[in-house]
């Protein structure tokens, strides 16, 4: 437990841990899988935009976190001590 808190000192650290882990080669959007994102949007929750479509995304969406209101290092905590 004291090794996951070190880990993710902040949500930041932990939102960039779980969008690494879920897109290894960059964010792609959730809803057709198209690679031609828009980051750092000024949404305030969903920093992806798609081009095209203009719709917004983030790690969250299409995930167990989506429509939450936690924050990802609780996420990350909750993860930690359910799989250990």
């Amino acid at each position: 437990m004291i090794e996951t808190v070190q880990m993710f000192p902040d949500d930041a650290t932990a939102e960039r841990r779980f969008a690494s882990m879920r897109w290894p080669l960059g964010p792609v959007y959730a809803h057709c899988r198209s690679a031609n994102v828009q980051s750092a949007c000024e949404h305030p929750f969903k920093p992806y935009r798609r081009h095209l479509c203009r719709k917004h995304s983030s790690v969250r969406t299409d995930s167990v976190m989506a429509d939450t209101k936690l924050g990802y290092r609780t996420w990350a905590l909750a993860i930690s001590l359910l799989s250990t």
